[in-house]
């Protein structure tokens, strides 16, 4: 997940590669399974805000996965995702 951000940080292009290749679906199951370890869960949100910024082909589909979120069991994943 760490390694991803300044990837997608680079530009347009690389945040459309990532999307188009189950990206957005990847680090939305992630911070679904995930809940013990808040910081990695912090990094992935970052990539998912990341992700959504400045992408307007794949922003609603960001927007889509930060949304159900919402209803993980986990109240850290909650927080993350309205972070």
């Amino acid at each position: 997940i760490r390694l991803i951000i300044p990837i997608s940080d680079a530009g347009r292009r690389y945040k459309e590669m990532i999307c188009e290749n189950g990206g957005i679906a990847g680090v939305a199951d992630f911070m679904r399974q995930t809940h013990t370890d808040e910081q990695l869960l912090s990094s992935a949100g970052a990539l998912l805000r990341s992700l959504g910024a400045g992408n307007p082909t794949h922003a609603s589909a960001v927007r889509r996965a930060l949304l159900g979120l919402l209803s993980s069991e986990f109240n850290v994943t909650k927080r993350v995702a309205c972070a």
